[in-house]
């Protein structure tokens, strides 16, 4: 499935329990071939204020998004991402892996 960054961006995520886990604020992608594919989705407020940039805040540099594995993802419909997991079951996760760092891990 070839989706734009555009489409992902603002998406509602949706737990297999039907429970509301956030929207898609920005995504991890890694190289495969030619072509970048998705690892990892960064959901919730977090994830928004580190695309909006505020890692600079020394603070707020803690607050990790939380991150979804493109593996998770069940199906798409429409602007709606179903996931493989429960709300608790991403909830329980830990922490997106270290590439999340927007500041390099300064």
């Amino acid at each position: 499935m070839k989706l734009r960054y555009s489409q992902l961006i603002g998406m509602k995520v949706i737990g297999a329990d039907g429970a509301r886990i956030g929207r898609i604020h920005d995504l991890l992608a890694e190289p495969r071939g030619e072509s970048l594919c998705v690892a990892t989705l960064l959901v919730g407020e977090r994830a928004l204020m580190q695309r909006i940039s505020f890692q600079m805040y020394s603070h707020l540099r803690a607050l990790q998004p939380r991150g979804i594995r493109w593996t998770q993802v069940d199906r798409i419909e429409g602007r709606v991402m179903r996931l493989r997991v429960t709300r608790a079951e991403f909830l329980a996760q830990t922490a997106p892996p270290p590439e999340a760092h927007a500041d390099g891990g300064k």
